[in-house]
């Protein structure tokens, strides 16, 4: 048996093969498909997603048998076919086009469909390939022409757009083949598309490098400015310090000269008063030595004691009030 159908030359059309399952093995079924069959049995046995198709010998009407499983009909008079009911995929590939705007493109699509009249398909469809491949072809150009390159997208493409004018189902009608959708594979560009978008393509991987490259100074610059601010306000903090620390040391310098110069003219106040002058003269005294910028002198490393000044001092006052007498 097997070497029967290994050597079983099938006439499958290419229509046939597109619908057969890559996968069907070489058995029974497949010598079922391309011929019709004389039947000396009154059934036969439809396997799941095949029709079977009998066609009468006297009356050479065709007619369905729907439905898998055991199909009665009479013998001698009827001869049979399997007819898939699987989909397939015909492939078109490179197909010349151009779009509204003008650019040359090649498109690679494919259709999807399935055998819906199996007697209108054995009897007028399966050797209309031409036809077909004629009519997506055109019908994929009229689709294409109407939109911009940027608007033709790989994809399922909606058959109310492919196909305004419904002649895809005069197809069916006509052959029992129903093309159900339609697929863009792929969309190769001309040589002219090609330089324009590596171009457009390079370009903007420059601009992208150089929005880089800015957005990393722009960065570095806010570091930077951010460091500086740190800087700046780490050497202000010390200059406040050094600053407050030198102020610090000053009033500590002023008041130890302070209490060194109250001591010495406290000094002066106790060396007037042994001398015998009077609190109002000791005050006057004082008061003339502080106001006085020679008499601030006295109190500088190398200058006159205290004894020497009070001295003077008395020697002055005692002066200045006899002469106040003989007055």
């Amino acid at each position: 048996m097997n070497k029967k159908n290994n050597n079983t030359v099938h006439n499958f059309t290419e229509l046939d093969k597109i619908f057969i399952p890559c996968d069907l093995d070489e058995g029974a079924i497949k010598d079922q498909l391309s011929d019709y069959k004389y039947n000396i049995k009154f059934f036969q046995i439809v396997p799941q997603n095949y029709s079977l198709v009998k066609k009468n010998i006297f009356t050479q009407e065709n007619k369905n048998i729907d439905g898998y499983g055991l199909k009665f009909f009479a013998p001698l008079v009827t001869k049979t076919i399997l007819v898939p009911n699987h989909t397939g995929i015909k492939k078109y590939n490179n197909i010349e086009t151009y779009t509204l705007d003008g650019e040359e493109i090649k498109i690679d699509f494919d259709i999807v469909m399935q055998i819906i009249d199996p007697a209108k398909y054995i009897v007028e469809g399966k050797n209309k390939v031409n036809e077909l491949n004629a009519l997506v072809t055109r019908l994929l150009r009229i689709y294409i022409s109407d939109k911009k390159f940027d608007q033709v997208i790989k994809g399922e493409c909606k058959l109310k757009d492919f196909d305004p004018n419904f002649e895809l189902d005069n197809f069916t009608e006509k052959y029992g083949i129903e093309v159900q959708k339609i697929m863009i594979e792929k969309v190769n560009l001309s040589e002219n598309l090609k330089k324009l978008y590596n171009d457009a393509a390079e370009e903007k991987q420059k601009r992208i490098a150089q929005t880089e490259r800015l957005q990393a100074e722009t960065e570095k610059a806010k570091n930077d400015a951010e460091i500086r601010r740190i800087n700046s306000n780490a050497e202000a903090d010390q200059i406040k310090t050094i600053e407050a620390a030198k102020n610090s040391m000053y009033i500590d310098k002023i008041n130890a000269e302070n209490v060194a110069y109250i001591e010495k003219i406290a000094k002066v106040v106790q060396e007037l008063k042994k001398n015998g002058l009077s609190d109002d003269n000791v005050n006057a005294c004082i008061r003339a030595m502080i106001l006085s910028e020679n008499g601030n002198a006295i109190f500088t490393d190398g200058g006159l004691s205290s004894q020497n000044f009070t001295a003077g001092l008395v020697a002055g006052q005692i002066a200045n009030n006899q002469k106040t007498k003989t007055r």
